[in-house]
């Protein structure tokens, strides 16, 4: 017995739905995409600076108070543990303030020190008129 012969249809590739996947796969890529902003970082290259030396040199005075009551600035004591006016102190901040305006004062108490003596510096730089006063803590050590 003999079959009849179905011709087929060539297999071809379609373009269309190709085409439309293509482009949606780029639409998503896009869209998902992060567009990152490169900033310039703009720093002058070393050399000869034009600017003028400024006229204003912030100064800064570092007090520390011991558990004693001892206050020292670079090692030196000012005042005895039991005054609490430290005209000593007074005399040095107010002419600290003389030669460099708005100076900078940094207050670095120890462990343990009374809170009175602290009050006691705390004065004689409201005296000596200054208005700028930090307070810094030395680390604890570590075991």
């Amino acid at each position: 017995m003999k079959f009849a012969s179905q011709e087929k249809e060539p297999i071809g590739l379609q373009m269309g739905p190709l085409i439309d996947v293509v482009f949606l796969l780029l639409i998503f890529f896009l869209l998902a995409t992060v567009f990152k902003i490169e900033r310039q970082l703009i720093s002058p290259l070393p050399g000869v600076s034009t600017k003028e030396v400024p006229k204003e040199i912030p100064k800064q005075i570092t007090i520390n108070i011991t558990t004693n009551g001892i206050v020292l600035i670079h090692k030196k004591e000012y005042g005895l543990p039991s005054s609490e006016e430290l005209p000593e102190l007074r005399a040095m901040l107010t002419e600290f303030t003389q030669f460099f305006k708005d100076p900078v004062v940094i207050i670095i108490p120890e462990k343990g020190v009374k809170y009175n003596r602290v009050i006691n510096v705390l004065d004689v730089c409201a005296a000596a008129d200054i208005s700028k006063i930090s307070f810094a803590a030395v680390a604890a050590e570590s075991k």
